[in-house]
């Protein structure tokens, strides 16, 4: 057979793109159209009522003869919102334009940028540094900036304020008062509360006398001043306080003699303490004592001072020791004193420790005893 073969033209090809002037009717469904949905004009409507979406025949595509539609989608219903809903105040709808309104109060404006859908809250009026104050409901205000070296701090029923920290209750500085001599403490401007040390007198050693030269003599030491600590606010102490310093006691006259006592060191009635009593004398009959520590005073803290060390008697030595002073809390005592022949009594170091007893041996003859150290009053101001 020969000759040419013939080219067959499916006349569906002509429906491609080819649309209709007819209004369609929608054709409802309950599933999406497909390809294989070809049985309809180009236009045609189809609406798949499970899904509530809809879709519109706009072609079709032949390929070797065979035909498949193309079905494009139109929209998918969703549920719209149409209000805003705050925190309080109910739902707020749109109004005729489909807007719903985001409006600023006071201080605060909203800004719209319609190129980027975008809406800006912004606070107006306000400077560098500033400090915002406000209740919830009301215009914010700002507070500018305080000065260098001033704080922001509260005030009962107003608003905050930069404060100096010199007009505040807060601790800038730390002063410490000492007393050595009686006078009067008047506070440190702007003291908030202090803390009061108080030690009284040290008592004097005994002292002692020998004529024998079978026996030693040893004094009694002179008992410490006691201690106390107050704490105290600036209303406690009001505008001024008497200052007691206790006095030394003195040494025992060469001889068998007591040491005076020392006396007691105060700041008007809110802190007190008592002086030591004076060592004991000897003139090698008997053993003696120590003078007694001074009892404890009044205060936040108190204790006793320490008591003198006893002065012995016993027999000949080449090296013999005389009765310590009682121990303060600011003094060691007097010390042992020590030697072959007889020695006064040491007087003492610090604050309110007792003196040393004096020892004669040998009959060296009479010897006086140390002289205690007076107390003192240190108050610490925290300012």
């Amino acid at each position: 057979m020969s000759g040419n073969i013939p080219v067959v033209t499916s006349l569906d090809a002509l429906a491609v793109g080819r649309t209709s002037s007819t209004s369609f009717i929608t054709h409802f469904d309950v599933r999406d159209p497909n390809s294989n949905d070809v049985n309809y004009l180009i236009q045609q409507r189809w609406y798949n009522k499970a899904k509530e979406n809809e879709w519109i025949l706009t072609g079709f595509n032949i390929i070797n003869e065979v035909k498949t539609a193309v079905w494009q989608p139109i929209s998918a219903f969703t549920t719209v919102t149409e209000t805003l809903t705050g925190n309080s105040g109910g739902a707020v709808g749109v109004d005729g334009s489909n807007n719903i309104n985001t409006i600023g109060a006071g201080s605060i404006t909203v800004v719209g940028n319609p190129s980027s859908n975008t809406l800006t809250t912004e606070l107006t009026g306000l400077t560098n540094h500033a400090v915002l104050l406000g209740a919830g409901t009301s215009t914010i205000t700002s507070l500018a900036g305080g000065a260098t070296g001033t704080v922001l701090a509260g005030n009962t029923g107003a608003d905050p304020s930069f404060q100096t920290l010199s007009s505040l209750p807060v601790f800038t500085s730390i002063n410490i008062q000492v007393f050595t001599l009686s006078g009067t403490y008047t506070p440190t401007a702007n003291m908030q509360y202090c803390i009061i040390e108080c030690v009284g007198g040290g008592g004097g050693g005994g002292g002692s006398a020998n004529s024998s030269s079978s026996v030693i003599a040893i004094a009694g030491g002179g008992g410490a001043g006691s201690y106390s600590k107050k704490f105290a606010s600036a209303t406690t102490i009001g505008s001024s306080q008497t200052v007691t310093v206790g006095t030394a006691g003195s040494g025992g006259a060469s001889g068998n003699n007591a040491g005076s006592a020392g006396t007691g060191s105060s700041v008007g009635s809110l802190c007190t303490t008592n002086g030591g009593a004076g060592g004991s004398g000897n003139n090698g009959s008997s053993g003696v004592g120590g003078g007694a520590g001074g009892a404890a005073g009044t205060g936040t803290f108190a204790i006793a001072g320490g008591s003198g060390y006893v002065g012995p008697t016993g027999p000949t030595s080449a090296s013999v020791v005389g009765g310590g002073g009682g121990i303060s809390f600011y003094s060691a005592g007097a010390s042992d004193v020590y030697g072959s022949s007889g020695s006064s009594g040491a007087n003492a170091p610090g604050y309110g420790g007792g003196g040393g007893g004096a020892y004669a041996y040998n009959a060296t003859g009479a010897q006086a005893g140390g002289n205690g150290s007076a107390g003192v009053v240190i108050i610490t101001e925290y300012i």
